[in-house]
């Protein structure tokens, strides 16, 4: 029930606050038949409570899932619906907590960057469809670098991932049990029967089924995982297993999505899951920095395809400037758009922030110590990790070359710049965060040039738009101009 409620949720009009999911909790609530002491309090309670507060949305209902894998019984009595609601309205009270307290000292500010960080791992929407999309472009290239810049080695690397190449895995599986999941909803619950579903395919026998148990938990092994990292209270600490494997086997050959957004998961986070663990296995202990570089490639590759497509529209306004291939000696930064004396100076970031960061982050000390490292280490830390340095010490590097004239008359030494991170991954893209990214770049002394606005971080979704809009006449720097503004 609580996988059909998400399933509802995820694909009807209005998401959290939409009329079928307040039938599915405020009105089942509201008209629950009980008389008791507590069915009225409750009642009371929801009939005045403000209509932006959603009972049932993506967190709460991981965290009921993760409860009922570890205490209810396989057979059992079904619950009614105004049952349901009413323990997924208790559980708002007890969703979110850290694991342990924090070692080191950190400040209100800090505290709320970590909390809405992990918060906003859920239900913050974009388009799984132009996910899907923009992963068939990275995906389909050929690597130009390291060992992956053979072809044989890339379709090894492929079939260690997937059992078969990227297009064939694409077209045959992942593909369809995306848009099977974009048509669950009231009529339709979130159910798979693995024999029927391929069936009538062109697979080999065996082969789709195979597929789905590599994403499927038995509830043996899902109530294992989470009895594993339970709060000292009992209660299960950031139930996130889903982002692993979406799928729930309860019967033989019946299968439960957890709910269409970690169904779409797999289309980013879980294939680049799945290609390191497989470049692990080929590569060794050098697996993860070859694929890590590789598909950082293959990210700035796309971003730069991009902005290539807007500037040949006739409505572009500036001037691109790229050098002929990633990384060269004539590279000002991996997306340089020039207009008026305002220079973007966009920097590709595909680095993936890793689980134990947030996701099953023990304390807010995890998330705020993993931002650090990111944006602010310093070079000798980058170096002994194989790294430069953090990635605004290396926009602060640039600003001081732009300063320095060493890209005129391309870039002249007085522009005005407008930093930007273009990141893959979900990295804390909320009002409080640049608050605190301001605070720490004034504390470290980065990005303080003179005439350098704040860095403005741009997820591939916003990024995609920005150059739409850019095809479109709308000034790339105009808008980041905007956007500052607004922070």
């Amino acid at each position: 029930m609580l996988a059909h409620l998400a399933a509802i949720i995820a694909n009807t009009d209005g998401g959290v606050f939409g009329e079928e999911s307040r039938l599915f909790t405020r009105s089942a609530l509201v008209f629950s038949p009980g008389d008791s002491a507590v069915e009225s309090a409750v009642r009371e309670y929801v009939l005045s409570a403000a209509d932006d507060r959603a009972i049932a949305h993506e967190q709460v209902i991981y965290f009921s899932q993760a409860i009922a894998l570890l205490e209810c019984p396989e057979v059992g009595e079904t619950p009614t619906e105004g049952l349901i609601a009413f323990l997924l309205l208790a559980a708002n009270d007890h969703v979110h907590d850290w694991l342990s307290p924090d070692n080191v000292d950190l400040d209100a500010l800090d505290d709320a960057v970590a909390d809405f960080w992990f918060l906003g791992l859920f239900n913050h929407g974009g388009d799984p469809l132009q996910q899907l999309v923009r992963m068939v472009l990275m995906m389909e290239q050929q690597p130009r670098i390291n060992a992956l810049s053979d072809p044989n080695k890339w379709h090894e690397l492929q079939r260690h991932a997937l059992g078969t190449t990227f297009p064939e895995y694409l077209d045959s599986f992942l593909g369809p049990i995306f848009m099977f999941g974009r048509h669950w909803g009231k009529d339709s619950p979130p159910v798979i029967n693995p024999s029927s579903l391929f069936k009538h395919t062109d697979l080999a026998p065996g082969v789709g089924e195979r597929w789905i148990a590599e994403l499927t938990w038995s509830l043996d092994d899902a109530a294992s995982h989470l009895a594993s990292r339970k709060r000292s209270n009992g209660l299960p600490h950031a139930p996130t297993i889903f982002y692993r494997k979406p799928f729930v086997s309860v019967r033989p050959d019946v299968v439960v999505a957890s709910s269409p957004w970690m169904v779409a998961q797999q289309l980013t986070i879980g294939l680049w899951g799945r290609f390191n663990a497989a470049a692990n296995t080929m590569f060794g202990r050098s697996g993860n920095q070859i694929w890590s570089s590789t598909f950082g490639e293959l990210f700035e590759r796309w971003c730069r395809s991009l902005v290539e497509e807007a500037q040949a529209q006739s409505l572009f306004a500036g001037t691109v400037f790229m050098s002929p291939s990633v990384g060269d000696d004539n590279e000002i930064e991996d997306v340089v758009v020039f207009e008026n004396n305002l220079v973007m100076l966009g920097s590709v970031k595909a680095k993936v922030v890793r689980e134990t960061a947030v996701k099953i982050a023990h304390s807010r000390e995890d998330p705020v110590a993993w931002l650090r490292s990111f944006f602010f280490e310093s070079r000798i830390e980058g170096k002994a990790k194989g790294y430069r340095a953090g990635a605004l010490w290396l926009l602060h590097d640039k600003v001081d070359r732009i300063r320095a004239g060493e890209y005129e008359p391309r870039i002249p030494r007085d522009a005005y710049v407008l930093p930007v991170l273009i990141v893959f991954d979900n990295v804390c893209d909320t009002t409080m965060f640049y608050r605190w990214l301001e605070r720490e770049c004034i504390r470290q002394g980065v990005l303080q040039q003179v005439d350098v606005l704040p860095a403005t971080l741009a997820s591939a979704d916003n990024y995609e738009s920005m150059m739409a809009f850019a095809s479109r006449g709308k000034s790339v720097c105009g808008m980041l101009q905007e956007k500052t503004s607004a922070q």
